[in-house]
């Protein structure tokens, strides 16, 4: 496979942790995050995280705006991710994954379905279409919530490959 990482697992986002509520709004490109802090994956609290988050909170917020230049060119996008305990991931404004929440109806104040019995170590991957990207700036908007608000730790660490076409060699036969 050939790839090129767009996001590193150690990547530079920008967070909210303080347990405001923004409605939906936070997750459009055109919001203003110019308030918010910034700290590098993996973020969370209770692990020995690179950034610590405030605990106790229902629901976490991170925005990170990157650069793709013809997106087309790529078979596809694999996004690679750790959780604990909910996620949604929210790829220019529209949800793209969403693991251990409700299907519908997910706001600021909704706890995860399950404690992780991974505590956050699984990688969760999938893949999306170049066809969802835009050609220049993108913005991933992803939430994490706790499954209780004293919950022990919290985990939130994503990368992103774009993924080359296999291209096959061209064999071409001569005369004997």
């Amino acid at each position: 496979m050939n790839a090129s990482i767009i996001l590193d697992q150690n990547s530079i986002w920008k967070f909210h942790d303080k347990g405001i509520n923004f409605g939906s709004q936070w997750k459009a490109k055109l919001f203003n995050d110019s308030n918010w802090l910034t700290g590098k994956g993996e973020f969370g609290y209770g692990d020995n995280p690179v950034t610590p988050l405030k605990k106790n909170k229902t629901c976490y917020y991170f925005r990170k705006t990157f650069i793709v230049l013809n997106p087309q060119q790529y078979a596809t996008f694999k996004i690679n991710l750790r959780r604990d305990d909910g996620v949604i991931v929210y790829l220019n404004g529209a949800k793209v994954f969403s693991n251990n929440l409700p299907n519908s109806g997910v706001n600021f104040s909704t706890l995860a379905l399950n404690s992780c019995v991974d505590d956050g170590d699984s990688l969760f991957t999938f893949n999306l279409p170049s066809s969802d990207f835009l050609n220049g700036k993108n913005l991933f908007a992803v939430e994490i919530h706790p499954s209780n608000v004293n919950d022990v730790d919290l985990t939130f660490e994503m990368n992103v490959e774009a993924v080359l076409p296999l291209v096959l060699p061209v064999i071409s036969r001569g005369p004997y």
